[in-house]
């Protein structure tokens, strides 16, 4: 998806993983060092298992930003979790997540979950998400 003079969202299929993941890796670790249950190595599995989507901004040919989401069940809820989001220029791609919630519409999620840090909430006040749960953690 390209919008003229703007970030280009693009989905990779498992595939290309090994391909790009030298490229995309640094965003995601970064993403990771902010908090995660996630190994790069994990996510790298989940990845080419198809486990996982990998997602970027690109501009110009440079991926800009790295967004890995999975679609999993639980207590009888289909959800899309985004795992992980790093990169740069925040505000010229946070919107393309309208286009990854349609991808997990489209395949049977009811809703969207980020686990991440509270400054989310106000970087994504069109999409309209709410805190529903805190993890303290010791």
């Amino acid at each position: 998806m390209h919008r003229p003079g703007m970030s280009e969202l693009v989905c990779y299929p498992a595939e290309d993983i090994p391909t790009v993941w030298g490229l995309v890796s640094g965003h995601v670790q970064k993403a990771l060092d902010r908090g995660s249950d996630y190994t790069a190595q994990q996510i790298y599995e989940g990845l080419c298992d198809r486990q996982m989507v990998l997602w970027t901004s690109q501009k110009d040919g440079y991926i800009e930003a790295a967004l890995v989401t999975a679609i999993y069940e639980e207590n009888g809820v289909k959800s899309c979790s985004l795992i992980a989001a790093g990169g740069e220029n925040l505000d010229s791609w946070v919107d393309w997540l309208g286009h990854v919630e349609q991808y997990a519409r489209e395949h049977g999620a009811e809703e969207l979950r980020i686990y991440g840090r509270y400054a989310w909430l106000r970087k994504l006040k069109g999409f309209h998400f709410v805190m529903a749960r805190k993890v303290l953690c010791l």
